[in-house]
C-alpha cells in the first residue's frame, strides 16, 4: 500500500497560497468590522439626539445646557445628566446627578462609541468616558447672537429657533480621554478642528458621525467644504444654529 506524502516544495506552496488568501480576506474582514462599529456609534448618537429633542419637549423647547457651579456653588449639570432619563445610559442617583463624575457601574455605556480609542478617562480609570459633545459657540455674551451651536454664553437655545434642523448639528463625536461623562470638559466643542485634537480618523480620515437637530444622524467628512475646520460662524455651516441665509 502506497502512502502519499507532500514534498517540502508542495507544503511551501500551500502555505504561500494560504498567506495570500489571508492577505486578501483580512482587510475585507477588518473593513466590515470597522463599518459595524461605525453603525453602532451612529445608533448611540441617534438615541442621544432623540434624547435632546425629548428633553426639549418637556422643558419649554430648550435644548439641554451645561451649568458650571462656580461661583454659585450649585450642582454641575451637563447635558448628559439632563437627558439621562430620555437616553438610557448608566442610571444616576440623586447624589450622582450632583457630582462632577459618574463612576462605572458595569452597565453598557451609550455615551461611548466603540470606535473610540482614546482609552480610560484622564480623570480616573473608574469613570465613564464619553465620545459625544454638544455644538458650542462663543462664550462672549456680547456675541450671543453670533454663536453657532445649540449651547453658548451659559445658556441653550430653543429647538424652534433653529431655522434648518435637518442641516444643523446638535451632537458630534469627540474622541478624547478628557471627554468624561458628567463633567464639562469637552462636553461641548466649537468646530471640527476641536474634534481633530482627539482622534482625526475615528471612522476613517476625518470621518465622524453627526447628530442633527431633527434627530437624524449622518457620517460625514469633517473637512468637506471646510479644510481648516474653523468655519463654524459662517451661515452655511452645519455648526451654525443661528444661520439666517439659505444654503
Amino acid at each position: 500500500m502506497k502512502y502519499f506524502r507532500f514534498t517540502l516544495i508542495e507544503l511551501l506552496i500551500a502555505i504561500a497560497i494560504i498567506a495570500i488568501l489571508a492577505g486578501i480576506l483580512l482587510p475585507a474582514l477588518n473593513g466590515a468590522r470597522a463599518k459595524a462599529l461605525t453603525i453602532k456609534c451612529a445608533g448611540n448618537l441617534k438615541q442621544l439626539s432623540m434624547g435632546l429633542i425629548q428633553y426639549g419637549t418637556d422643558h419649554g423647547d430648550y435644548f439641554p445646557h451645561i451649568a458650571n457651579p462656580e461661583p454659585t456653588g450649585e450642582p454641575m449639570l451637563v447635558w448628559d445628566d439632563l437627558i439621562n432619563e430620555y437616553a438610557p445610559g448608566p442610571k444616576l442617583t440623586a447624589e450622582e446627578r450632583e457630582a462632577r463624575f459618574v463612576k462605572i457601574k458595569g452597565a453598557a455605556n451609550l455615551y461611548l462609541c466603540p470606535s473610540d480609542r482614546a482609552g480610560n478617562s484622564s480623570y480616573g480609570a473608574d469613570l465613564y468616558r464619553r465620545t459625544y459633545a454638544l455644538t458650542r459657540g462663543t462664550s462672549n455674551p456680547e456675541d450671543y447672537n453670533k454663536y453657532p451651536g445649540i449651547y453658548g454664553s451659559g445658556a441653550a437655545i430653543r429647538t424652534g429657533s433653529i431655522k434648518f434642523p435637518s442641516r444643523t448639528f446638535t451632537l458630534v463625536e469627540m474622541a478624547h480621554n478628557t471627554n468624561t461623562l458628567g463633567y464639562t470638559s469637552n462636553a461641548s466643542i466649537q468646530n471640527a478642528a476641536k474634534q481633530w485634537t482627539g482622534d482625526p480618523a475615528l471612522h476613517g480620515p476625518f470621518r465622524y458621525n453627526y447628530g442633527y437637530a431633527d434627530g437624524h444622524v449622518e457620517l460625514k467628512n469633517s473637512q468637506e467644504g471646510d479644510p481648516s475646520g474653523t468655519r463654524q460662524y459662517e451661515n452655511r455651516s452645519p455648526w451654525n444654529a443661528r444661520r439666517t441665509k439659505l444654503q
